[in-house]
């Protein structure tokens, strides 16, 4: 059976508020991103996939098999929650092992995996570190290789690099690309840096609503021209805010010249911009990436 994720028509509410709404989506093979603002659907997509929340209608497959038979699809999936947290005062191997025996793994797997895991994830010197003395890094490390300790054929990442140092966060890519060569990895992020040239395949939401899905070069080539470089003078960038869809400034001495996507593609104004794929997201959001 293949590797894949198939959603339809997948809902989830909280109160009033719609957290998923009627989504539809098939996520396959090696590193996949799901990418949108906050709220957009991404965490509880990832928990209702976990088995630990229920959708209130829908279906969803994990590689064949519905949400509805929980044990079976925990016996494939790991999962990893932006807010990961483990036993402080155990030892990094010791809360390795623990994790293993709730998932029943045995003692001789236990220390097989626990080793295995700790190389991959460059932890192998810290094995004998208490967890709460861990940098920031090397806790979202661990938690992905207590998410694989069962060696799952899925694995959902919630911001795996969210609060992480330029280094950190090169780490981290690493590992989620060793660890998609032989599984989907499903990457939650509102940072389009985190996942660029990570993930092949991408899908886009906003208010747990599919704006847009691809490969993250389809969803690039969509914003070619519709992104620019305008040098402003001195006081002129709160009108320009006013005006259009600022990615970001850089200032040059008195002058500064801004970066901004216009969905038209003809802002009047500006020289074109190679785009890249967080201006593309962007752009879906905004109704000038779809094609």
């Amino acid at each position: 059976m293949e590797n894949c994720i198939e959603l339809r028509g997948l809902t989830r509410k909280f109160g009033n508020k719609t957290a998923l709404d009627g989504l539809t989506l098939r996520m396959e093979g090696g590193a996949f991103a799901l990418l949108g603002r906050a709220g957009a659907g991404k965490s509880t997509l990832l928990r209702i996939l976990a088995t630990l929340l229920k959708a209130d209608a829908g279906e969803a497959c994990v590689c064949g098999v519905p949400l509805e038979k929980a044990g079976a699809v925990r016996a494939i999936t790991g999962y990893l929650s932006e807010n990961f947290n483990m036993y402080g005062n155990m030892r990094v191997r010791e809360a390795m092992d623990y994790l293993g025996a709730l998932s029943g793994l045995d003692a001789l797997t236990r220390r097989a995996r626990t080793g295995q895991l700790l190389e991959l994830a460059n932890l192998e010197k810290e094995a004998d570190t208490r967890v709460r003395k861990l940098s920031p890094g090397m806790l979202r490390r661990l938690g992905v290789a207590q998410a694989l300790m069962h060696d799952p054929r899925v694995l959902l990442v919630d911001e795996p690099a969210a609060g992480l140092d330029v280094d950190e966060r090169a780490c981290m890519r690493g590992l989620l690309a060793e660890a998609a060569t032989d599984r989907l990895v499903v990457i939650a992020a509102e940072a389009a840096r985190d996942v660029e040239g990570l993930c092949p395949r991408v899908a886009v939401l906003e208010e747990g609503k599919l704006r847009a899905q691809g490969t993250a070069a389809e969803l690039i080539r969509r914003a070619q021209g519709k992104v620019f470089l305008a040098a402003l003078p001195e006081g002129a960038l709160a009108e320009f805010k006013r005006r259009f869809r600022v990615v970001s400034v850089v200032e040059h001495g008195e002058r500064r010249v801004a970066r901004f996507v216009d969905p038209t593609g003809a802002p009047g104004l500006g020289r074109p911009d190679r785009p890249c794929l967080a201006d593309a997201c962007l752009l879906c959001l905004e109704g000038g990436g779809e094609g």
